[in-house]
This record gives structure tokens, sequence and C-alpha cells, in this order.
């Protein structure tokens, strides 16, 4: 730490000095027990000097650090010469002179490391000069990688061939390199697992790195080769019947070499991540060879040779009771495949299995516009079976290990998520139930409701419902759920709902002892719990009958209970779910059904949902975004089931809600949800009940929000402005108002927003003094005395056009209605305007409109007068070109 400070204080040949003795440090052999302080501090000098010291530290270092990899017998020495070459390549590989010199000698040196392990690596008796161990090849593989990255296009070219070259003569894995090697048992060049894996795990770094940068050629012969040590047939799994030992399928290892299988394996999970990259950064070079890519990763997704999940007849429906019935004896299944986990530590198949997952996620994201392929496309795995992407994902939702089983349910719902998206976009279609005939020549039908919800719904509740652990299963599990929720159909029926809505209700119940869990819940899980729960509710996918009735009998409660909760983020969420309750239970009720009953359930919802909000709303220490969720939820209660309340308790939202109002962190949201509940209140959302009354607060909230128009924040002037004209709008023809001094003064915070340097607030501004004359015409003469002038001023503006023009269209035609001016004075004030000099065309334009908008508005006898004089100037003008006379 002391030596970054120092680095960017010093003069630049201090600089140079210090570089030149840590660096004979790191090459000096006797210093072997200090070797990684002084790595330390080179690392550090390249990544803290200035810029302009780049090139001469990169000068000095870059020679003498070649010089030490190609001579040094030290590994040590090597392995920490080649970190420090890497941050090298990093900061000034492609900025430093000194550097991008010596590139093809970086090439050639990294090449020589690799190409021995190649050659002579697995050869006995080959002497120490001749090999390179392990970690070599693999610190020499980042070299190479980001060398890569500031590569000319030759080098580039050249290495990624060199690197072909060296992967071609590796014999690859399985039952087909069994066959190779004893065809080529006494080639002395063919490179062993180990090598093969360190040459795949350096060609897949480079493919992350720059394989936008690589040609078709290159990528067609990259993907056979990685797709050799991929094959299909060899991805053996528990359930086969007719595998002798994982030794025949690993391709002649021997039985108890453990450590030849973890390379292989190793080696798999390096192909599929360069599947991976190659698929997300070159999506259309990989296009053709999608198909043999997905079969592979398919394949081994279920690779799992020490493990049997018993599968028989995995494709076939069980009867809903017994899914049912068994939830325990799958809970206790999934407890004692997490005890096997614990005792088979060694086996790391499932890197396979998680990096064959990630390549099918890249497929997804690769054909996010169209993913019909991976709905409707059937392809061949090994052993003749078959499978489509989706269900093939779906039915590895039964997966014993917690890292593929998340990357599973996550690349299912990546699959999902797109779909939905595509089917808005036309370029999918889900099946309807009320349509049983699908025309299926408008495209590809996915019929997702028959084929896929049901088995997505039980397997998710099987994942929630198990006693321990597995939390990030569930969170996942939690999260295609929700994504489910936004699909055509959502989760299913009333039963369905009623099930989530149970395994809900115990993750929100946290430490009490239920059936399903034997174990607190932890915050992040409820938070991801109440998420599921604010987008079903959200979502236009589910009957709200059904919705109603499954909260009300059963997860209502959790929902209140959930705002007494400790993180902000939970419970900003449990706010959001309350916000979406209040009209279900205003549309969802049938005519058959009893008024009584429909009246006390209402009552008590509403007593519910006030008793969980009330508590937030007045609180002053707690976190913003409680208290931006708090007014939205009572902005939903009020609009909905003000009716179901007690006059008093609505008397104290509305008071708190103004005190929102007048507090500078809450008032822009407090804006927002006043103009909701004056919107709602004034359409009269529940017809059956009046309007609510907002007289004991409406003369203080719109003085108030009047006279945020004096201030400067644009953003508050635009909400509210918005929100004055609603409240107007629907609340401004009170009795009280119908001197119009209240709204004489907001005329007059109106008049300055009236200017053509905004044309939006012109616009919001005229409308809401439109808004105003309408319902209190005695504001008339403040309008008049301050909007009309700047009005006519717009009027001529050169910039006056769209919603700013049809606003002040409107604003006159209502002057002229309201009697505010007088139809003749108005009319002589505008042809006025007309006289100015310098009058462009648009303003002759726009002023022509004005005068047919307020002479339309006046009566007939004013109609014809106008008109009149209009035909009396045309028949006397002599010459097109007597401008002033036509205007």
């Amino acid at each position: 730490k002391t030596l970054g400070v120092l680095l960017t204080t010093v003069h630049q040949e201090q600089v140079l000095e210090i570089a030149d003795s840590l660096t004979d440090q790191v090459l000096d052999a006797s210093k072997s027990e200090l070797r990684d302080v002084y790595t330390i501090g080179l690392r550090t000098l390249v990544k803290t000097i200035p810029s302009t010291a780049g090139n001469e530290v990169a000068h000095r270092l870059v020679g003498r650090l070649l010089d030490g990899i190609r001579s040094s017998e030290d590994e040590e020495i090597v392995l920490c010469c080649l970190d420090v070459l890497t941050d090298l390549l990093g900061r000034f590989g492609g900025t430093s002179v000194a550097v991008t010199r010596q590139h093809e000698a970086i090439l050639q040196m990294c090449l020589t490391q690799l190409s021995r392990s190649s050659t002579a690596g697995g050869v006995a008796g080959s002497s120490g000069a001749d090999t390179t161990s392990p970690v070599v090849r693999k610190r020499t593989g980042n070299t190479l990688a980001g060398l890569s990255v500031v590569l000319s296009d030759p080098l580039l070219m050249r290495m990624v061939q060199s690197l072909l070259n060296l992967i071609e003569r590796s014999v690859g894995l399985g039952k087909g390199a069994r066959q190779r090697l004893r065809e080529n048992s006494g080639d002395d060049q063919k490179t062993t697992v180990d090598d093969t894996r360190a040459l795949i795990r350096t060609m897949c770094s480079v493919a992350g790195a720059v394989g936008h940068r690589l040609g078709q050629e290159q990528i067609d012969q990259i993907i056979p080769i990685f797709l050799r040590f991929t094959d299909p047939e060899d991805a053996v799994t528990g359930d086969d019947e007719d595998i002798d030992d994982e030794d025949e399928a690993m391709g002649g290892m021997g039985e108890d070499d453990e450590a030849a299988i973890a390379l292989a394996n190793e080696l798999r999970e390096s192909c599929f991540m360069g599947f991976e990259s190659f698929i997300m950064r070159c999506p259309n070079e990989v296009e053709h060879h999608l198909e043999k890519i997905v079969q592979a990763a398919l394949a081994y997704m279920s690779y799992d040779p020490n493990y049997s999940y018993g599968d028989d007849g995995e494709n076939e429906e069980e009867e809903q009771a017994e899914e049912e019935d068994e939830y325990e004896d799958e809970d206790d299944e999934y407890e004692e495949e997490d005890d096997d986990d614990d005792d088979d530590d060694d086996d790391e198949s499932w890197k396979v299995r998680r990096g064959a997952v990630r390549a099918l996620k890249a497929v997804v994201e690769a054909r996010k516009h169209d993913p019909s392929l991976l709905w409707t496309t059937e392809f061949s795995i090994r052993r003749q079976k078959s499978s489509v992407v989706a269900m093939a994902l779906v039915n590895r939702f039964k997966e014993r290990e917690e890292n593929c089983r998340v990357g599973v349910l996550d690349c299912f719902d990546s699959l999902l998520s797109v779909s939905v998206t595509a089917a808005k976009a036309g370029a999918i279609t889900f099946a309807s139930e009320d349509d049983m005939k699908t025309d299926s020549s408008s495209g590809t039908v996915v019929d997702l409701r028959n084929k896929y919800s049901g088995k997505l719904v039980k397997a998710c509740e099987k994942i929630m419902s198990t006693k321990k652990g597995n939390e990030r299963s569930k969170s996942s599990a939690l999260s295609l759920l929700a994504t489910l929720c936004k699909a055509p159909g959502g989760l299913g029926g009333r039963d369905d709902i009623t099930s989530v809505f149970k395994h809900v209700e115990t993750f929100l119940s946290g430490g009490t002892d239920t059936a399903l869990h034997r174990e607190g819940t932890s915050k992040a899980l409820r938070l991801d719990a109440l998420s599921l729960v604010y987008t079903m509710l959200s979502s236009n996918n589910h009957s709200p009958v059904d919705v109603r009735v499954c909260l009300h009998r059963s997860l209502l409660p959790q929902l209140c209970d959930g705002v007494d909760e400790q993180w902000y983020k939970v419970i900003a969420e449990a706010l959001r779910a309350l916000a979406s309750v209040p009209p279900f239970f205003v549309i969802s009720y049938s005519d058959d059904e009893d008024e009584g009953k429909r009246t006390k359930e209402r009552e008590e919802v509403a007593l519910m949902l006030y008793n969980a909000i009330e508590p937030k709303l007045s609180a002053h220490d707690v976190d913003q975004e409680i208290k931006e969720c708090a007014l939205n939820a009572t902005a939903s209660l009020l609009s909905n089931l003000h009716s179901s309340l007690p006059a008093d308790k609505t008397s104290r939202l509305l008071t708190l809600l103004i005190g929102r109002l007048k507090n500078e962190t809450t008032r822009i949201a407090a804006i927002k949800n006043l103009s909701i509940i004056a919107a709602a209140s004034g359409s009269n959302a529940m017809e059956d009940s009046p309007s609510i009354d907002l007289s004991p607060i409406l003369a203080e909230s719109i003085s108030t929000m009047s006279s945020f128009l004096r201030l400067q924040s644009r953003s508050l002037k635009q909400t509210t402005l918005e929100a004055l004209d609603i409240v107007i709008t629907n609340h401004g023809s009170k009795d009280d108002f119908k001197d119009g001094e209240l709204f004489s003064s907001v005329v007059k915070d109106i008049t300055p927003l009236v200017v053509d340097s905004d044309l939006h607030l012109s616009h919001l501004g005229l409308q809401c003094t439109d808004s105003i004359l309408e319902v209190c015409p005695a504001a008339g003469a403040a309008v008049k005395d301050n909007v009309l002038e700047p009005a006519l001023a717009l009027s001529t503006s050169s910039l006056l056009q769209d919603l700013a023009l049809d606003s002040l269209l409107a604003f006159l035609k209502q002057v002229v209605v309201a009697n505010a001016v007088d139809f003749d004075e108005l009319l002589a004030l505008l042809r006025q305007r007309l006289g100015q000099d310098k009058l462009g065309r648009h303003a002759v334009y726009n002023l022509a409109k004005c005068i047919a908008i307020i002479t339309g508005s006046s009566g007939q006898d004013n109609t014809k007068k106008v008109l009149n004089e209009i035909f009396e100037v045309l028949e006397s003008s002599t010459s097109p070109e007597d401008g002033d006379a036509l205007r």
C-alpha cells in the first residue's frame, strides 16, 4: 500500500530504479523466501505508475521478464514473471511501444511453454527443461488471453492457428478417444488429458476475450474440436443399465485414477465454457453449429455417473392427488440427496453439468428474438433419446446438486422471459385455452398452459417444500414462478394459486414450525416470496375471483405482517404487494354473491390494510423507499375501498397525506398519489359507493401544490401541474371555491410558466388554467389579468406546435366560453399581433387557428361577422402579394 502511494509522488528516474531493483529481487534464485513479496511489489508498480512513465517502465521490464521465463529453471520465478507480464500487457499492452514491439516474442514464448507440455509432458524420463508443469501452463494461458486483446489481427490469427494445431493432435475423451489411442498407441506426440485441458482452457480464455475478432474459418475449426471432447454418447448417468464402469466411459483411464477423471471433467467443463463464450460473442458465426452444441449440452446436463435418480417414465404425468400425498416423501428424498452430496465431495461431475447448463443459457440469450427452436425442435441426445430444450430443462429440475439446480431453474426462467417478450413482438404465439383451434400458419405456437404450466408449478413447489437449506434453489423457483405469472394463463387455476400461496405463506411465517419448514426463512427468501406475490397481483393473467378468494382465505394476514419486518426492502415489497390488493375486492365479485357478505369482507380487508399501512405512513424515521411505498398503498386503499373504511380512519390517512405533501423528501410521491386518489374518486371507481370526500384537505393541498410552482425544480413543476389539473377537474367545482379566490392564486403561480422556452410546461400550465375556468368561471378576471398576455405572446412564437398549440387553442376557447374576456376584445388583441414586424408564416398560421377557434366558440352572430370581414378583404385585395391586407 505504501509503495502504491510512493510511486505516484516520486520522479520517473526513481520509479525506474524501483522497478529495476524489484525485478532483480524477483529473478534472483537465492531470494526464494521473499520472492512473493517482491512480486507483489512489482505488480503494484505496474498497476499504479502514472501513464506517462508506462513506456519507460515497460521497456525496462518486458525484456528481463521474457529472459527470466526462457532461461530460469526455477518454476517459482517463471510463475512470478508470467504474473507480472500479464499485468503489464493489461495496462500497457496496447499503448506502450516497448511492449507492442515484443508482442511476437511474447507470443512465441507462450506457445513454446504450451508446446513443451504437448510433446514431452507425458513422456517418462523427460528432463525438467523439456516439460512444463500444469501450473505454468495455466499461467501461460492467462498471459495468452491478455495478449490476445492487444495483438494485431495477423498475430492473433497465428496464435489461434498454433493453438488449433496443438489441440488437433489431442485424442479427446470417451469411447472414440479410446479407439484413437489404440490406433496411435506408439505415437508419443499425442497429448495427455492434462495437456489437452490446458490447451482447451487457453483457447476458451482467448475466445472469451477476443471471440468477436475471430473469423468464420477459425470458429469452424475450433467448435468441432470442442465437440470431440463433449461426445454425447460419453455422457453417462447412474441410471444407465448397460454401463460397465466409469473407466470405460472415461476412455481407458484406470479405475482408481480419480485425478485423471477429475481432469477429464475439467476439460469438458472448459469446452462448454468455450461454447458459451462463442455463442455470446459471435452468435451468427456459430449458428450452423448450434444444433450439435445444444445436443451436447442436453446430454451433459444429465451427466451424473455416480448417482441414480431412479427414472421411471419421467415423461409421464402423475395424478395430482398422488403428487400432493407424496410431498413428504419427496422432501425426504431431497434431504437424502443433500447427504449424498456431503458424502461424495470428490465427485466433480456437477461442474460439467453446470457448464452444459450455462451453454444452454447462452443459446437462450442468442435466440431471444425468436426462441421457437427451443420450444418445438426435438434434439437427439443419446441412446435414441430425444427432447426439446424446454421439456429437457423441466425434467432436470430434479438435479441433486444445488449449483446445477439453480442453473437449470435460471436457464428456464430466461427462456420463459425471452419467450414472453418474443410473444409480444409476434415472433411466437402462446396457445390460448379459449381457442381450441389455433392457426399454426401465423407462426410457432407454444402450448405453455397444457404442457408446461402444471409441471412447472409442481416442480417449483417440490423445491420450495424442502425442509432445510436449498435457499438459492427456492429463490430461483420463486423467480421462475414470477416469470410464469407474466405468461398467458399465469400459474393456472384456483387450486394452483392456492398451493403457491400456501408455500409463500410458509416463507412469510418466518421462524414458526410448520409442516413444510422446520427452520426460519432468510430475509432474502421472504423478499423473493413477496416479489412473487406482487408480480402475481400486478399481472392480468389470473382470474380476479380466484386471486381474491385465495388472498382472503390465507395469505392476506401474512402480507400485512410483512410490514413489521426489520429489513427495509422486505417492508417496501410488502407494501407494494398490499397496494395491489384493494382492486381485487372491488371488481372480482359476481352478481349472485350475497351483498351483506361482500360488504363485510370489504370492511374486514380495508381495516386490515389500514392497520398495516398507517404506521408506516406516519413514521418519519424510516427509509425513503418505505415512505414512497406507503404512499402508494394509501392511494390504492383510498381509491378502491374508501367507502369500507370508517370516516375517522379515512380522515387520518388524508391528514398524513397532507403531511407527506409538505415534506421535501416525499412531496413528489405524495403529489402523484394525491392525483391517483382524486382521479379514482372523480371517476367513481366503485359504482355502488360514493366518491371519496377530499374537501377536508382540498384547499390546503391545492394551495400547497401551487406554491411548488414557484420553486426551481422542473420535475416538481411538471408533476405539480399534472396533479393540479386532475384535482381541479374532479374536485374543483365545490361550493367552497365558487368565489375563485383560491384559484386566482393558482393562476398567478402558473403565469411565469407560460413561455416558449419550455413548451411542455406551457402546455401543462394552459391545460390547468383551462380546467380552472371550466370549474370556476369566477376566476376569469385573474386569468385575464395574468395568463392572457403570456398566452397571446406564445401564439406568435415560431416554436409553438403540438401539445402546446392544442392547449393554447383549448385555453382561448374556454376564455370565450367562460366570458373571461369579451370576444371583440380578444379578437382585436389577436389581430393586433398580426401587425407585428418580422412575423413568420408559422406564427401567422397559428394566429389564424386562434382566431378560428374563438370565432367558432362565440356564437353564430360573431361567426358571420368575422367571415364577412374576411370575404371583404379577399374581394378587395388586388394582388396575392398584398401581405398586410391578406393578414
